[in-house]
């Protein structure tokens, strides 16, 4: 019996990779509140669930991660709330810098890239200054 070497070595893989289900594009944006008195904003589902962004992505979650690529990942983006080339090449740019290498730098954002953040914990978040004029950014741990 002969066996397909590359077909079981695929199968083997994804036996052990762990799955992850994504239940569509990031659509909205959530803000929390962090300890510290920072708003945390960061993409979302509507109505709960793991989402994921890439080109074509549209929205407020697309504008929430510009923002931030801008303010925390010295990047130049319109917020215009479209996920296009730009956008993409950004989040690249900020999955090298955050550590993630190989096909893990790949312009989307998902769970591994939103986890290597740390996103939902307020790696980034602002507070309102100026009678709420303004926003103070803080990239660091809030």
């Amino acid at each position: 019996m002969r066996f397909n070497i590359t077909a079981l070595s695929a199968l083997a893989l994804a036996l052990t990779s762990p799955v992850v289900a994504i239940d569509g594009w990031c659509n909205t944006d959530k803000t929390v509140l962090s300890d510290s008195g920072y708003r945390v904003q960061y993409p979302a589902l509507r109505g709960g669930g793991t989402c994921v962004m890439d080109r074509g992505a549209e929205g407020k979650g697309v504008g929430a991660l510009q923002s931030t690529l801008n303010h925390c990942y010295d990047q130049h983006l319109d917020v215009d709330n479209d996920y296009g080339t730009l956008t993409k090449n950004a989040v690249k740019a900020a999955q090298r810098k955050i550590g993630l290498t190989g096909r893990d730098v790949d312009g989307e954002w998902g769970p591994k890239t939103a986890a290597k953040m740390d996103a939902t914990r307020g790696w980034w978040g602002w507070r309102p200054i100026a009678q709420g004029t303004e926003r103070f950014w803080d990239c660091d741990k809030v």
